[in-house]
């Protein structure tokens, strides 16, 4: 004995019309997946093969015969309204900067400039920036200190030599900044050179 479920309360009321849900199948439709199913499988076939190395090379099943459009044109009016839009965006920003007396004298980038020293650096907010390695590093000249006395305000001048807008030098400037904080307990002036330990 065989029952049918009329609970349809998960599907649209046309499907109560159709066949499939009883189980019965049009022979036109059925026949015609197969004739599809045999064309796919005939044109696989057909784009498969076996190179030298006994590996299977599939082209695409989708592209029949068709070749790809070149889009060179595209790219290069994309190109074209990119460098527009920046180089109006460039005019945007200095005029604004202007408007708040902020001289912008010029934009520094990573490029590829050929016949350029690979060594050169830019200064770029207190750092040094190395444009071809994409790198900032600290400008080691302000630190050498070996003819001054290591007095509170020379540990403390060499300390603030470092501009350090990120914070990127802060582990480099702690040490200064410690040995400043512990000399206050010491209670001596600006210019009386350090102990010994200190000196270390």
């Amino acid at each position: 004995m065989s029952s049918i479920s009329f609970f349809v309360s998960g599907s649209s009321i046309k499907n109560l019309w159709k066949l499939d849900t009883f189980g019965i199948r049009d022979p036109v439709e059925v026949q015609s997946r197969k004739e599809v199913d045999i064309a796919n499988l005939s044109h696989f076939k057909k784009i498969i093969t076996v190179d030298n190395d006994g590996r299977y090379v599939i082209h695409l099943p989708w592209v029949a015969d068709h070749i790809l459009n070149s889009n060179e044109d595209i790219c290069k009016e994309r190109l074209k309204s990119t460098t527009k839009k920046l180089l109006q965006k460039n005019r945007e920003s200095k005029h604004i900067l202007a408007t708040v007396c902020f001289d912008l004298r010029g934009w520094e980038h990573t490029s590829l400039n050929i016949g350029r020293d690979s060594s050169e650096t830019i200064p770029v907010f207190g750092l040094l920036w190395n444009k071809d390695e994409d790198n900032l590093s600290c400008d080691t000249a302000v630190l050498k200190c070996s003819s001054l006395n290591l007095t509170r305000r020379n540990v403390l001048s060499i300390t603030h030599k470092m501009f350090d807008l990120f914070g990127i030098l802060s582990p480099i400037r702690l040490i200064p900044k410690l040995l400043i904080q512990r000399s206050w307990n010491l209670k001596i002036g600006w210019d009386t050179v350090l102990p010994d330990d200190y000196q270390r």
